[in-house]
């Protein structure tokens, strides 16, 4: 598990080449199912999640939010819960938890995790969650 600022490992990650942040900071976890580290594991593949929560200047952040309304994405199906992760700082959280309640998120069309992710849009800042498959 790792919690970074470091915008060159989390453009490893995510595609963050085009909408590039002014800053962020995430969490990922790891779970290695390769089989290497035990002598009778049973190879599998490995699981990863990403939490990360990505700082836009205004424009940017106005011409992201602008696309996606008048694409017409449509909204996930998230809980706001999945959104407030616990490394978040309090006032990321409240912003979270204060979304309207007919707000489920996004499908993630930005950053390159589609169907096994997602991202909610506060602020002037976008979390996303990506899954492994």
């Amino acid at each position: 598990m790792t919690i970074s600022t470091d915008t060159a490992i989390l453009g490893r990650i995510i595609d963050i080449k085009i909408w590039k942040p002014v800053k962020a900071k995430f969490k990922y976890s790891f779970i290695d199912n390769s089989g290497q580290k035990e002598r009778f594991s049973v190879p599998g593949p490995s699981d990863y999640r990403l939490e990360a929560v990505l700082y836009f200047d205004s424009l940017t952040y106005d011409k992201i939010l602008t696309g996606y309304i008048m694409a017409g994405v449509i909204k996930a199906n998230f809980d706001k819960r999945e959104f407030a992760f616990d490394w978040l700082d309090d006032d990321i959280k409240k912003e979270v938890n204060k979304a309207d309640t007919s707000y489920k998120g996004s499908p993630d069309y930005l950053f390159g995790s589609k169907y096994n992710g997602g991202i909610w849009f506060t602020d002037k800042k976008i979390l996303v969650l990506k899954l492994s498959d």
